[in-house]
C-alpha cells in the first residue's frame, strides 16, 4: 500500500469513528441529563370482603360461618357496631389475606357492616340446645372423646353446622365431628353390628315445623341402644329482630 493510500485510509477511519461517536452520544436538553426513575407509585392496600353469619361471640372474638361454607374467627375491630349479636349476617372487610388455620382468620379486619333484615338466630338457639342436652344425664358421655353434631334435618348451611360443631366441641372439651349415624358407621367410629359408640356421643336436632314465628323441633343424644336422652316437641319463638327466645321442652325421655 502506498503512502497516499495509507493517508487516505487513516482519514476515512477517523471520519467513521467520529460519525459513530456522534450517533451514540445521549441527547441533551440544555444541561446535564437527569436519570429517569422506573419506580411507580405504591398502589392502595388491597382489601376483600367476607360475607358471613355470626354464630357465636366470645369476649372480643367472633365465630363466623361464611356463605362460602368456611368457618372463621376474628377479633372485633374497635369501630364495630356495639349491638352485634349471634345470628346477624355481616360483611367483614379485611386486608385480603386469610390465615390457613382452623377456624380460618381474616387478617387485619378493618370494618364490620351488618346486613339489614338477614338475622336468623337458629345457630345460637341450637348451640344452646346442644349445651343443655350435654348437661343432661352427663354420665352418658363422661368418658368420651368425641361429639358428633347432626344438623342435616335443619335448614342450616354446611358452614353454620361446622361452626356450631366446632364451638360445641370447644365448650365441652371434645373432638367435634359432623357425621350422621350412617356416616359414623361408614367412617369406622361405630361397628355396623353393634349399637354402641364407645368413645363418643351423637347429638341430633330435627326441625319439625316453622310457622307463625314458632319453631318446633326434637333433640337427642345417643351413645348406645340403651343409652340415649331426648328433648321432644321443643318450641322456640322468634323475636322481631330474627333471634329466638329461650326454648321450651315439651317432654323429656331417656333410654
Amino acid at each position: 500500500m502506498t503512502r497516499l493510500q495509507n493517508s487516505l485510509f487513516a482519514f476515512l477511519l477517523c471520519i467513521i469513528l467520529l460519525f459513530t461517536a456522534c450517533q451514540s452520544a445521549p441527547a441533551s436538553s440544555g444541561g446535564a441529563d437527569k436519570p429517569q426513575s422506573i419506580a411507580s407509585e405504591p398502589s392502595a392496600a388491597e382489601t376483600a370482603t367476607l360475607t358471613a353469619r355470626i354464630v357465636d361471640i366470645s369476649g372480643n372474638l367472633l365465630l363466623l360461618a361464611g356463605k362460602d361454607d368456611g368457618v372463621y374467627r376474628c377479633a372485633r375491630p374497635e369501630d364495630a357496631p356495639n349491638d352485634l349479636i349471634p345470628g346477624m349476617m355481616v360483611d367483614v372487610t379485611y386486608g385480603g389475606y386469610i390465615k390457613t388455620i382452623y377456624p380460618s382468620e381474616p387478617d387485619n379486619v378493618q370494618k364490620i357492616t351488618v346486613r339489614e333484615n338477614e338475622t336468623d338466630g337458629r345457630c345460637a338457639l341450637y348451640l344452646s340446645v346442644l349445651q343443655e342436652l350435654f348437661n343432661t344425664d352427663e354420665t352418658l358421655q363422661s368418658d368420651t372423646e368425641y361429639i358428633s353434631v347432626d344438623l342435616t334435618k335443619t335448614p342450616l348451611t354446611k358452614g353454620e353446622i361446622q361452626a356450631i360443631a366446632w364451638r360445641f366441641g370447644e365448650l365441652t372439651e371434645r373432638c367435634p365431628l359432623t357425621f350422621t349415624f350412617k356416616e359414623l358407621q361408614d367412617e369406622g367410629y361405630l361397628e355396623t353390628d353393634e349399637l354402641l359408640w364407645e368413645d363418643g356421643c351423637l347429638f341430633k336436632i330435627t326441625e319439625k315445623n316453622d310457622e307463625n314465628g314458632t319453631l318446633t323441633f326434637d333433640a337427642e343424644k345417643w351413645r348406645a341402644g340403651d343409652g340415649a336422652s331426648y328433648f321432644l316437641d321443643c318450641t322456640a319463638k322468634q323475636n322481631k329482630d330474627g333471634t329466638y327466645a329461650d326454648f321450651e321442652i315439651g317432654a323429656f325421655a331417656a333410654a
